[in-house]
């Protein structure tokens, strides 16, 4: 890159208004196509990144700095200035914000302290979250863990009395030997098809189907109404999206249990089995892979499991 293009990149930096930069949004009508960039028009940011090492790309042109130069320069403190740079540069400038959708199928495999805490009946009013850039869900509950159909049926024969069996009588007890015998055969049968497919899947993806099914463990789930969130991205969380999808390739998500903005502590109830001391908020992170959208421009949904 030439000097006389970095004086004026230099005096780009100098004219754009940080409150009012709306005309540098991400080329794209949602937040999949931002990912577009890497084949848009002049110097994008991945397209000036083809070649991760920087003393190759100078043998082809001593002349021109790479971006990651250019990030570790002195004249460029502020890595959103390289990505400004990029937009920029583009083919088409956005004109309007972009929309980014979040929904939350449901959250598995829970630490047993959060299950500890919600069963404690002092955090009641305390919903689950879960948030990824400016979009977030909110209001998630904690559900019990469903019965199998064999705990529904032992459940059921509870309530009835248990059929009298005449042991004097031969046939009748080959009868019951015969019916107890139907029903270990449907289940071993049932157990055999369900290992079956399993083992279509990889060790990885095993552990996730049993995690998800409701009758294996407790688990969180948002209602129609929460699961999903729409937010716009604009100025900073739009150049910052961006930067997720093209260079990081992933981005943080948040899923926390905090009081509501009115909550008292000392009118909270007591909690069970716990000591007060130990109520506490719960904010934890995990990555979001955005690998899709980079490798495919254009993508416009993504289904994770995010660890």
């Amino acid at each position: 890159m030439s000097s006389k293009r970095e004086s004026n990149i230099v005096q780009q930096e100098k004219n754009i208004n940080p409150q009012n930069n709306s005309n540098v949004n991400a080329n794209a009508n949602n937040i999949q196509n931002a990912s577009q960039s890497i084949q848009g028009g002049g110097s994008s940011i991945m397209t000036d990144k083809v070649n991760e090492n920087p003393d190759q790309q100078n043998t082809l042109d001593p002349n021109k700095k790479s971006l990651s130069t250019l990030h570790q320069s002195t004249a460029y403190p502020n890595s959103h200035w390289v990505i400004l740079e990029s937009i920029l540069e583009r083919n088409g400038l956005a004109t309007k914000p972009t929309t980014f959708s979040l929904e939350v199928l449901g959250i598995y495999s829970l630490p047993d302290f959060w299950i500890k805490m919600d069963q404690s009946g002092a955090v009641d009013n305390w919903g689950y979250q879960v948030k990824i850039s400016e979009a977030k869900c909110l209001n998630g509950k904690l559900n019990m863990r469903e019965l199998t159909d064999e705990e529904k049926s032992q459940a059921e024969n509870k309530k009835k009395p248990a059929p009298k069996i005449d042991k004097k009588n031969p046939e009748a007890v080959k009868a019951e030997e015969e019916r107890l015998r139907k029903i270990q055969e449907e289940k071993d049968e049932m157990e055999k098809k369900f290992y079956e497919e399993l083992k279509k899947y990889t060790p990885i993806e095993q552990f996730h189907k049993i995690k998800e099914m409701k009758n294996q463990a407790d688990w969180i789930s948002f209602s129609d109404e929460d699961k999903i969130n729409s937010v716009e991205l604009k100025d900073e969380a739009l150049i910052d999206m961006e930067e997720a999808i093209n260079d990081k390739h992933k981005i943080i998500i948040e899923v926390n249990k905090i009081p509501p903005e009115d909550d008292n502590e000392k009118k909270r109830p007591k909690p069970k089995n716990m000591n007060p001391e130990d109520i506490k908020p719960i904010y934890s992170i995990g990555i979001a892979d955005l690998t899709e959208f980079y490798k495919e421009p254009g993508k416009k949904e993504v289904i994770l499991r995010t660890p």
